[in-house]
């Protein structure tokens, strides 16, 4: 018989392994706790999005435990919303992790949960369609110089302090760039141009007229491949879900109005909700919609919020974007290859009065073999969000055929989508820095020190649009509520140590005054 191997931990003539048994105990910097007797200051978190559950939980995990979190629908997650159409689960909002990467805090809390995770190939092949149903096989060329004048917006932008619209700066480029190819390559390149100019509008949800060159200049890309969640996205609040208390979280709770004070540097803030339901407390963290904000910004505050607030939420703006699933029992696509785009001339986008001229792009969903999606940005999908599911699948469908010049292509036989643009929960599902706008608007509307406020400002505001680096990602708004929890946990601790100095300064009074009688 072979000899048995006795492993070294396991060998008695070894004393070299030795097992760790000692614990580190570190103490937690942030870490509050309420006097005999006292609360501490209650948190009223409005929106239970991936800003307000971040806040709640930073807040729970430093010990600090009088909060309520107020939403005004029946579930978590805001604009993070998972559906199962088919044979896979899809996102009707946000639909991956932009940049995988150990400084992304969304993939961080990916890793936590042991999700499954799958990289997106950062250059998917891409088919080009003409009108005339005709695929432009070679796009490479254009593809990089459509590339690289989104990267001169950027440059021009940091470099010369260049601040037009964005279409204004791309069409400019683009005619300069169409001059250098040949004649009779000129024809497919406009189109190849003008399609990307169109996807790129699906992405940012608006007319690219609207949007400012600085858009790009001042957000941070995170390094790392896009990489989709195979749970769906939604399974990233699990692990916060799971810690905060039940009675924490209130559902169905519309606010109607705020009315605030920060007098003497006490905060008070009291939150009137539907049924005339009120809530009172010391801090309101905000992570609200912009659209909501904007829509509520003269009814929603008493009083008013200072000036400056108001500029930074007029500032900047909200842009629609709807994605659009569709379930085939019978594929006509041969899979793992659809990924198409419409290759249109400018001319004949602009006659086109159909939604489905803001389609960007239509390609099957990663890891499904019955389910494709499309995306329509701006005036285009609020427009299609008017229509009825099946209204949409036929208008769809009739777009295709025309398109790929196949009149056999089937009705899908399920549709799923998100009207954003029209629920009264959120009126839109993107922001941007319009055209006039700058970097400092963000930095106004979560600064908490305000001129002409007495203390800090007991009114917090978190979400995608206030975060002055990661704008408009998971990523930024998941930052901001921890920033706005470590906020309130300084405040707290620095009343403690005013308290602290206080009794010390009483103390030594005391004994100044026994001492020389």
């Amino acid at each position: 018989k072979p000899e048995k191997k006795i492993s070294p931990m396991k060998d008695s003539t070894l004393d070299c392994f030795k097992e760790a048994k000692s614990k580190l105990e570190i103490k937690d910097p942030w870490r509050v706790s309420a006097a005999c007797g006292e609360q501490l200051p209650k948190v009223i978190i409005i929106g239970a999005g991936m800003a307000g559950l971040s806040a709640a939980y930073h807040l729970l995990k430093h010990g600090h435990d009088n909060l309520v979190i107020l939403e005004a629908s029946d579930r978590v997650g805001g604009r993070i919303l998972t559906t199962w159409i088919g044979d896979t689960a899809v996102e009707m909002g946000d639909d991956g992790i932009e940049g995988a990467s150990v400084v992304n805090s969304i993939y961080n809390l990916a890793n936590i949960e042991r999700l499954g995770i799958k990289k997106l190939p950062k250059d998917q092949t891409v088919s080009y369609l003409t009108s005339e149903s005709r695929i432009i096989h070679d796009h490479s060329v254009q593809r990089l110089m459509f590339k690289e004048m989104l990267v001169q917006a950027k440059e021009a932008y940091k470099k010369i302090g260049l601040d037009c619209s964005l279409y204004d700066f791309l069409a400019v480029r683009m005619q300069q760039e169409l001059l250098n190819f040949p004649k009779h390559m000129r024809y497919d390149s406009e189109r190849l141009l003008y399609g990307m100019l169109n996807n790129l509008k699906a992405v940012m949800g608006t007319e690219l007229n609207k949007v400012a060159t600085q858009h790009f200049a001042v957000i941070e890309d995170i390094f790392g491949n896009d990489v989709r969640i195979t749970q769906g996205l939604c399974t990233l609040l699990a692990h916060m879900v799971r810690h905060i208390p039940m009675e924490w979280l209130q559902f169905c709770k519309d606010v109607n109005s705020i009315e605030w004070s920060a007098c003497g540097g006490k905060p008070q803030v009291v939150v009137r909700c539907n049924e005339c339901e009120i809530v009172k407390g010391n801090f309101v963290i905000l992570a609200l919609p912009l659209g909501i904000l904007k829509k509520n910004l003269h009814c929603m505050f008493v009083p008013e919020l200072p000036a400056i607030k108001q500029n930074a939420i007029n500032g900047l703006s909200v842009g629609h974007t709807s994605t659009v699933y569709l379930e085939y029992s019978d594929p006509w696509w041969i899979p793992n290859e659809l990924n198409m785009r419409v290759a249109w001339s400018p001319k004949e986008h602009k006659n086109m009065t159909c939604w489905t001229k803001g389609i960007g792009n239509i390609q099957e969903v990663p890891y499904s073999k019955r389910v494709i999606m499309f995306t329509v940005g701006g005036e285009d999908a609020i427009c299609m969000e008017t229509f009825s599911e099946v209204e949409i699948a036929i208008e769809f469908t009739n777009f295709l055929r025309q398109l790929i010049g196949d009149k056999t292509i089937p009705f899908p036989n399920n549709i799923a989508l998100y009207r954003w643009a029209c629920h009264p929960q959120f009126l839109g599902s993107t922001v941007f820095m319009p055209v006039g706008s700058c970097k400092a608007l963000i930095k106004d509307l979560y600064n908490a020190d305000v001129h002409g406020v007495d203390g800090i400002m007991p009114i917090l505001f978190a979400g995608k649009a206030t975060h002055a680096t990661y704008f408009g990602t998971i990523h930024g708004a998941r930052m901001s509520g921890i920033r706005e929890a470590e906020r309130i946990l300084k405040f707290i601790r620095a009343q403690k140590e005013q308290q602290t100095s206080a009794v010390e300064l009483a103390h030594q009074t005391e004994e100044a005054c026994a001492c020389s009688s």
